[in-house]
């Protein structure tokens, strides 16, 4: 338990006393409020923004599902067995027979 305890108050920042809350400033103007990427503009509309939501959670639930993984490996593996099968054929066909 001393070990346990030990990574626990290493992790921890030390208590310091009562630090005085700063009040808030009220800016004189709109002006002196700091606004980073103010004259940063979105150039889509609506349609745009929603058509973008909607892709990324559809690729995300085909890039997560397994349903669609074991498909995908099944007709590669069903493609590749069939092509080697046709390979396998064509060169008994093409080779002369010995006798």
């Amino acid at each position: 338990m001393d070990q346990a305890q030990a990574q626990v108050a290493a992790t921890q920042e030390p208590r310091q006393g009562k630090q005085p809350i700063e009040k808030d400033t009220v800016p004189a103007s709109t002006e002196d409020i700091p606004m980073p990427h103010q004259h940063r503009t979105e150039t889509r509309n609506i349609a745009q923004v929603v058509r973008d939501n909607v892709k990324e959670k559809v690729r995300n639930r085909i890039d997560n599902s397994q349903t669609i993984h074991k498909t995908k490996r099944s007709y590669q593996i069903g493609r590749k067995t069939g092509r080697d099968l046709r390979n396998l054929g064509s060169k008994k066909r093409n080779k002369p027979d010995e006798k």
